[in-house]
């Protein structure tokens, strides 16, 4: 558990990453915000199988960062990437959703480890 001190930092850097402050003094996402809408109802917009794209990176190397607590990218959904790419990277970050802001240590840790062996 973070101490009181690092909540409020942490929680300043989400903000200023998530979002951003236009010249009139107004707070905006900085991010776009639809993207939540294909979450709604699958049955109304069905998650589309991105199984086609991610094959393309087969040849890559690839570091998969996944917040333990996503609703987005599930546990079956890396086991399906690792399917995929057997030789595929991977880090689960606890207690985080979807995503990760990088800068948690075992991300990092995983970040800096992927690239040295990549390079």
């Amino acid at each position: 558990m973070l101490p009181k001190r690092s909540w409020r930092a942490f929680w300043q850097t989400f903000a200023r990453r998530a979002y951003r402050q236009r010249e009139d003094g107004q707070i905006e996402t900085d991010y776009d915000s639809s993207v939540a809408l294909t979450m709604l109802d699958p049955e109304v917009t069905p998650i589309p199988d991105l199984s086609p794209l991610f094959q393309t990176l087969v040849s890559k190397p690839v570091l998969s960062v996944h917040g333990a607590l996503s609703n987005i990218l599930s546990i079956d959904g890396v086991a399906h990437m690792r399917g995929l790419k057997p030789d595929l990277h991977t880090v689960e970050v606890e207690n985080v959703g979807h995503a990760p802001c990088l800068d948690e240590p075992e991300a990092w840790d995983a970040i800096l480890d992927f690239l040295a062996q990549v390079e």
